[in-house]
């Protein structure tokens, strides 16, 4: 039997959720199921991490030893499985029906077109024009709720993704950190977390640009899957009063 996923606190929406709750004491989202929440120490700051293009399958490959062995349970992934839907999921810690980003394609009023949310492009490639892409979103978003209760959002991301039209769709309210190679991930993600009353959110795309441009029988995937092994390794041995927990966004 094929069932949807668990929106009642057993999805990246949930945890995310938690992570709000414990930071600010209440959250509008649905927390994570118990047993899993569980598992989640309670600290002053939390790094959350989401490796784009992983789901529970792959944790099984040899290149993912390190992040097979942190691994505690299973959540969904919103549906569909695909970045931007689940990327906008965590910024809102919302289901896509709340959030209304619901597809790597949609069709916008706004556009009158079809709009390929990754870039905001039409099918032709021409810009979505007629698109507040700061207030897609609805609002107040999880970064907003953070900030109005005391608790800095940061999210530190690759070089070059702060112009984005989709990072204007996702990280309204947030601070933007960038970060040069992924052996810099790791330690300017411990060292935001130092501080107390932070949520940082590391986003890691290796895996998921592998997988498109080379497939996932390719040395570039076993690649993409050591370096996000390494980064997750990295990161827990550098942090300190703060906790890591790491969610992907394709099942």
């Amino acid at each position: 039997m094929i069932t949807g996923p668990d929106y009642a606190g057993g999805t990246i929406a949930a945890v995310a959720a938690e992570l709000e709750a414990r930071l600010t004491g209440h959250t509008p989202g649905t927390r994570l199921i118990p047993d899993l929440a569980a598992k989640i120490p309670g600290t002053p700051s939390y790094v959350l991490v989401l490796f784009d293009g992983l789901g529970d399958a792959q944790l099984s490959h040899p290149a993912a030893s390190d992040l097979a062995a942190g691994r505690v349970g299973a959540v969904d992934a919103p549906f569909p499985t695909t970045t931007t839907v689940s990327l906008s999921t965590v910024a809102t810690a919302m289901p896509p029906a709340v959030h209304g980003l619901i597809g790597y394609e949609m069709w916008l009023p706004e556009a009158a077109d079809v709009v390929r949310t990754i870039h905001w492009t039409t099918l032709t490639g021409d810009d979505a024009t007629g698109i507040d892409h700061r207030v897609f979103l609805p609002g107040p978003n999880l970064w907003e709720r953070l900030s109005a209760a005391g608790v800095e959002p940061i999210t530190l991301q690759p070089w070059g993704f702060e112009s984005s039209q989709l990072s204007r769709v996702l990280y309204r309210g947030c601070r933007f950190e960038p970060y040069g190679h992924e052996r810099e991930a790791a330690r300017i993600a411990a060292e935001l977390a130092a501080t107390p009353g932070r949520l940082v959110f590391l986003y890691v795309p290796h895996v998921d640009f592998a997988a498109h441009v080379s497939g996932q029988r390719s040395q570039q995937y076993t690649d993409a899957l050591k370096t996000a092994s390494a980064i997750w390794e990295d990161l827990s041995r550098r942090l300190e009063g703060a906790a890591a927990v790491a969610i992907a966004d394709h099942g």
